[in-house]
């Protein structure tokens, strides 16, 4: 035996409804936040592990977004070592004395 209804018709309370229509607003608040969240931790990530992971990644970084600037660039190398450094929790004078490896890492130096 099969049965099917058709026209079914679902009616809510007031109190209901406007409970719904509540929890559907805060629903489509939070996936927003948590998208927004999302979108700064992926720029933040691409700053930090891009753009900022070596002085010459940022001077490089800020060439191609300052074309034909080269002057301007060599002007803001110190600049750029410094935001490389704070972006990777580094002593500016490790990366400006050359005790940070390719990677921008410092280096400990052990004296004997």
């Amino acid at each position: 035996m099969r049965t099917w209804a058709t026209e079914v018709r679902l009616k809510l309370s007031v109190a209901d409804l406007k409970h719904l229509q509540v929890v559907t607003a805060l629903h489509r608040k939070a996936q927003t936040s948590s998208l927004e969240r999302q979108l700064q931790q992926e720029k933040r990530a691409y700053v930090r592990d891009d753009v900022l992971a070596t002085p010459g990644s940022a001077a490089v970084w800020w060439l191609a977004n300052n074309p034909g600037e080269v002057a301007k660039c060599v002007d803001l190398l110190g600049t750029l070592t410094r935001l490389s450094a704070a972006a990777n929790d580094l002593p500016v004078e490790a990366l400006e004395d050359g005790r940070a490896d390719d990677n921008g890492h410092a280096q400990l130096m052990l004296s004997e």
